[in-house]
Protein backbone atom coordinates (compact mmCIF):
# COMPACT_ATOMS: atom_id res chain seq x y z
CA UNK A 1 0.00 0.00 0.00
CA UNK A 2 3.12 2.50 -0.15
CA UNK A 3 1.72 3.25 -4.04
CA UNK A 4 -1.13 2.71 -6.36
CA UNK A 5 -1.23 -0.54 -8.70
CA UNK A 6 -3.22 1.75 -11.39
CA UNK A 7 -4.21 5.10 -12.16
CA UNK A 8 -7.90 6.23 -10.95
CA UNK A 9 -8.87 6.40 -14.06
CA UNK A 10 -10.56 3.75 -15.26
CA UNK A 11 -10.34 5.07 -18.80
CA UNK A 12 -6.94 5.28 -18.82
CA UNK A 13 -6.20 1.77 -16.51
CA UNK A 14 -8.39 -0.80 -18.25
CA UNK A 15 -6.28 -0.13 -21.62
CA UNK A 16 -4.74 -3.48 -22.88
CA UNK A 17 -0.97 -3.90 -22.09
CA UNK A 18 -1.02 -1.04 -19.77
CA UNK A 19 2.36 -0.38 -17.57
CA UNK A 20 1.92 1.80 -14.22
CA UNK A 21 5.56 3.30 -12.98
CA UNK A 22 5.01 4.56 -9.61
CA UNK A 23 7.66 6.31 -7.22
CA UNK A 24 7.71 6.40 -3.44
CA UNK A 25 9.84 7.76 -0.69
CA UNK A 26 10.39 5.71 2.30
CA UNK A 27 13.38 6.05 4.97
CA UNK A 28 15.84 3.36 5.70
CA UNK A 29 16.82 1.90 8.42
CA UNK A 30 20.32 4.68 8.65
CA UNK A 31 17.34 7.13 9.09
CA UNK A 32 18.40 8.09 5.64
CA UNK A 33 15.19 9.37 2.85
CA UNK A 34 15.45 6.61 -0.23
CA UNK A 35 13.12 6.54 -3.31
CA UNK A 36 11.82 3.45 -4.80
CA UNK A 37 10.18 2.96 -8.50
CA UNK A 38 7.72 0.54 -9.13
CA UNK A 39 6.33 -1.03 -12.31
CA UNK A 40 3.03 -2.81 -13.30
CA UNK A 41 2.42 -4.61 -15.89
CA UNK A 42 -0.71 -5.52 -16.57
CA UNK A 43 -1.35 -7.12 -19.69
CA UNK A 44 -5.88 -7.18 -19.68
CA UNK A 45 -5.40 -3.43 -17.62
CA UNK A 46 -6.60 -2.86 -14.37
CA UNK A 47 -9.66 -0.98 -12.73
CA UNK A 48 -9.06 0.99 -9.02
CA UNK A 49 -12.38 -1.41 -7.99
CA UNK A 50 -9.52 -4.51 -8.87
CA UNK A 51 -8.47 -3.57 -5.66
CA UNK A 52 -11.10 -4.05 -3.38
CA UNK A 53 -11.23 -7.79 -4.83
CA UNK A 54 -7.40 -9.02 -4.52
CA UNK A 55 -7.11 -7.41 -0.60
CA UNK A 56 -10.74 -8.89 -0.29
CA UNK A 57 -8.99 -12.44 -1.58
CA UNK A 58 -6.49 -12.20 0.94
CA UNK A 59 -8.33 -11.21 3.61
CA UNK A 60 -10.75 -14.42 3.10
CA UNK A 61 -7.74 -16.54 2.90
CA UNK A 62 -6.02 -15.31 5.66
CA UNK A 63 -10.04 -15.72 7.90
CA UNK A 64 -8.86 -19.87 7.10
CA UNK A 65 -7.88 -21.43 10.20
CA UNK A 66 -5.06 -22.51 8.70
CA UNK A 67 -4.20 -19.77 5.79
CA UNK A 68 -3.02 -21.76 2.98
CA UNK A 69 -1.40 -20.82 -0.58
CA UNK A 70 -4.47 -22.32 -2.30
CA UNK A 71 -8.04 -21.14 -1.64
CA UNK A 72 -10.81 -22.59 -3.19
CA UNK A 73 -14.66 -21.22 -2.97
CA UNK A 74 -17.58 -20.36 -4.61
CA UNK A 75 -18.37 -17.09 -5.93
CA UNK A 76 -21.02 -16.09 -3.87
CA UNK A 77 -19.49 -17.03 -0.63
CA UNK A 78 -17.22 -14.89 -1.56
CA UNK A 79 -18.73 -11.79 -2.81
CA UNK A 80 -21.73 -12.61 0.13
CA UNK A 81 -18.51 -12.22 2.55
CA UNK A 82 -17.07 -9.19 0.75
CA UNK A 83 -20.71 -7.69 0.92
CA UNK A 84 -21.04 -7.29 -2.56
CA UNK A 85 -24.46 -9.25 -2.75
CA UNK A 86 -26.78 -10.75 -0.17
CA UNK A 87 -27.72 -14.21 0.67
CA UNK A 88 -30.19 -14.58 -1.69
CA UNK A 89 -28.80 -13.05 -4.66
CA UNK A 90 -28.25 -15.16 -7.79
CA UNK A 91 -24.79 -12.93 -8.62
CA UNK A 92 -25.06 -12.38 -12.29
CA UNK A 93 -23.88 -9.23 -13.08
CA UNK A 94 -21.36 -9.01 -9.87
CA UNK A 95 -20.48 -13.11 -10.72
CA UNK A 96 -19.12 -11.89 -13.97
CA UNK A 97 -17.71 -8.57 -12.54
CA UNK A 98 -15.69 -10.59 -10.09
CA UNK A 99 -14.53 -13.01 -13.11
CA UNK A 100 -13.57 -10.20 -15.25
CA UNK A 101 -11.38 -8.64 -12.08
CA UNK A 102 -9.28 -12.31 -11.72
CA UNK A 103 -8.70 -12.14 -15.21
CA UNK A 104 -7.00 -8.73 -15.32
CA UNK A 105 -4.91 -8.95 -11.46
CA UNK A 106 -4.25 -12.89 -12.52
CA UNK A 107 -2.16 -11.08 -15.51
CA UNK A 108 -0.82 -8.55 -13.44
CA UNK A 109 3.20 -8.41 -12.49
CA UNK A 110 4.75 -6.13 -10.08
CA UNK A 111 8.37 -5.22 -10.11
CA UNK A 112 10.01 -3.11 -7.15
CA UNK A 113 13.14 -2.29 -7.28
CA UNK A 114 13.49 -1.46 -2.93
CA UNK A 115 11.05 -3.64 -1.59
CA UNK A 116 10.74 -4.17 2.09
CA UNK A 117 10.81 -7.62 2.56
CA UNK A 118 9.53 -8.31 6.12
CA UNK A 119 11.07 -11.70 6.27
CA UNK A 120 14.73 -11.05 5.98
CA UNK A 121 13.88 -7.03 7.19
CA UNK A 122 15.97 -5.42 4.10
CA UNK A 123 15.01 -3.85 1.24
CA UNK A 124 15.41 -5.91 -1.99
CA UNK A 125 14.33 -6.17 -5.72
CA UNK A 126 11.09 -8.11 -6.21
CA UNK A 127 8.95 -9.37 -9.72
CA UNK A 128 5.78 -11.46 -8.56
CA UNK A 129 2.15 -11.97 -9.33
CA UNK A 130 -0.48 -12.01 -7.20
CA UNK A 131 -2.75 -15.31 -8.35
CA UNK A 132 -3.51 -18.32 -10.58
CA UNK A 133 -6.94 -19.45 -11.27
CA UNK A 134 -9.08 -22.42 -12.39
CA UNK A 135 -12.47 -21.51 -12.44
CA UNK A 136 -15.59 -23.63 -14.50
CA UNK A 137 -16.55 -22.09 -17.89
CA UNK A 138 -20.54 -22.80 -16.38
CA UNK A 139 -21.08 -19.83 -15.43
CA UNK A 140 -23.90 -21.45 -13.23
CA UNK A 141 -21.71 -24.19 -11.99
CA UNK A 142 -22.03 -24.81 -8.22
CA UNK A 143 -18.10 -25.46 -8.03
CA UNK A 144 -15.56 -24.11 -6.38
CA UNK A 145 -13.34 -21.53 -7.83
CA UNK A 146 -9.60 -22.29 -7.18
CA UNK A 147 -7.59 -19.29 -6.54
CA UNK A 148 -3.14 -20.16 -6.30
CA UNK A 149 -1.01 -17.32 -4.70
CA UNK A 150 1.68 -16.73 -5.79
CA UNK A 151 4.29 -18.46 -3.61
CA UNK A 152 6.38 -14.92 -3.05
CA UNK A 153 3.37 -12.84 -2.82
CA UNK A 154 1.92 -14.92 -0.81
CA UNK A 155 4.98 -15.78 2.06
CA UNK A 156 5.27 -11.55 1.96
CA UNK A 157 1.56 -11.08 3.20
CA UNK A 158 2.13 -13.94 6.02
CA UNK A 159 4.32 -12.23 7.40
CA UNK A 160 2.87 -9.02 7.42
CA UNK A 161 -0.32 -10.51 8.24
CA UNK A 162 -1.27 -8.23 11.15
CA UNK A 163 -0.02 -5.14 9.80
CA UNK A 164 -2.91 -5.57 6.60
CA UNK A 165 -5.76 -5.74 8.86
CA UNK A 166 -8.52 -2.81 8.16
CA UNK A 167 -11.78 -2.12 8.53
CA UNK A 168 -13.34 -3.58 5.18
CA UNK A 169 -16.83 -2.03 5.74
CA UNK A 170 -15.44 1.49 6.15
CA UNK A 171 -13.22 0.91 3.04
CA UNK A 172 -16.22 -0.61 0.98
CA UNK A 173 -18.36 2.34 1.44
CA UNK A 174 -15.64 4.32 0.17
CA UNK A 175 -14.75 5.70 -3.93
CA UNK A 176 -11.72 4.58 -5.03
CA UNK A 177 -9.30 7.29 -4.34
CA UNK A 178 -10.57 7.25 -0.64
CA UNK A 179 -9.86 3.87 -0.33
CA UNK A 180 -6.44 4.19 -1.46
CA UNK A 181 -5.97 6.89 1.25
CA UNK A 182 -7.58 4.81 3.92
CA UNK A 183 -4.69 2.07 3.71
CA UNK A 184 -2.16 4.47 3.28
CA UNK A 185 -3.40 6.02 6.28
CA UNK A 186 -4.11 2.53 8.29
CA UNK A 187 -0.67 1.93 7.35
CA UNK A 188 0.59 4.80 8.76
CA UNK A 189 -1.08 4.65 11.61
CA UNK A 190 -0.67 1.17 12.68
CA UNK A 191 3.10 2.02 12.93
CA UNK A 192 2.83 5.23 14.63
CA UNK A 193 0.42 7.92 16.71
CA UNK A 194 1.44 10.38 14.38
CA UNK A 195 1.59 10.57 10.56
CA UNK A 196 5.35 12.04 9.61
Amino acid sequence: VEHALCPLDSRTSLRENLRHVSEYRYTDADGRSQSARVVVHCPGGLSPGDEFYLWGLLALTFAQPVPRIEFQATPHFCLRKLGLISPDSKGGKSYRLFREALRRLSATRYQNERFYDPIRQEYRAVSFGFFSYSLPLDLDSPRAWRIVWDPLFFEYCSAAASQLSFDLETYRRLDHASRRLFLLLSKVFWRRPLSP
